[in-house]
C-alpha cells in the first residue's frame, strides 16, 4: 500500500529531474539552460555586441561562441582548403538567410580569439573576436566541446545550448523556443 503512495511522487521526480534522460529535439536537456538576464547584463551584452559589429542589434539575438584551444574540427582541418571554404561559405549563407527571412533577429559568431583555433573559424570573416572577454564573462563562462549558444529574447529571457558545433539553435522555431520556455522556466 505504501508503494501505491508513493508512485506519484516518484513518477513526479523523474520528470522534474529530468530521469531518465529526457530530451529536447533529441538534444540531453543537461544540455540546454534558460533563465532571464538582469537589466543591466542585457545593456551591458547589447553594449559589447554594438561595439563587436558596429550594428544595432533587432529584438532577438542569437549568438554562436567558440572557445580557443578546441578541437572540435581537427579532423576538418585536414581537409581540402577549398572544401573547408566552401563550409565557412555555406554557414554564413545559412546565417544570411535566417536573417532575410527573420526580421526580428540578430545573429553573432564570436570566438574567444583566432590564433588557436580551427581553420573554420580562424578564416571565417563573420566571426568576431572577443578580445576584451565581455561575451565570454556576460554569458559564456561555461565552456562546452564545440562552443555554445544562446538566444535572448527582447524580455530578456535567453536559452543556451550546449556543445552546438552546427549551431542548431539558429533553427529552432518561435513554436519550439517558447516550448523550452514553458518546459524548463
Amino acid at each position: 500500500m505504501k508503494l501505491f503512495s508513493l508512485f506519484p511522487i516518484l513518477i513526479t521526480a523523474m520528470f522534474v529531474q529530468n530521469i531518465p534522460v529526457s530530451k529536447w529535439n533529441n538534444k540531453p536537456l543537461q544540455k540546454i539552460s534558460v533563465g532571464t538576464l538582469t537589466e543591466e547584463n542585457y545593456t551591458l551584452v547589447l553594449k559589447a555586441l554594438a561595439n563587436l559589429d558596429n550594428k544595432t542589434s533587432n529584438d532577438t539575438i542569437i549568438i554562436k561562441y567558440d572557445y580557443e584551444k578546441e578541437s572540435c574540427w581537427n579532423r576538418l582541418d585536414k581537409q581540402d582548403d577549398n572544401y573547408i571554404k566552401t563550409i565557412i561559405a555555406n554557414g554564413n549563407k545559412r546565417i544570411l538567410e535566417n536573417e532575410t527571412k527573420r526580421k526580428n533577429i540578430s545573429v553573432y559568431q564570436i570566438s574567444e580569439g583566432k590564433s588557436r583555433t580551427n581553420k573554420i573559424i580562424k578564416w571565417n570573416d563573420q566571426v568576431k573576436i572577443d578580445t576584451d572577454k565581455t561575451i565570454h564573462n556576460l554569458l559564456f563562462t561555461k565552456k562546452a566541446m564545440c562552443g555554445n549558444s544562446i538566444l535572448i529574447t527582447p524580455s530578456r529571457k535567453f536559452i543556451i545550448l550546449k556543445s552546438d558545433s552546427h549551431f542548431e539553435l539558429l533553427d529552432y522555431s518561435k513554436k519550439e523556443i517558447t516550448k523550452i520556455f514553458n518546459t524548463l522556466m
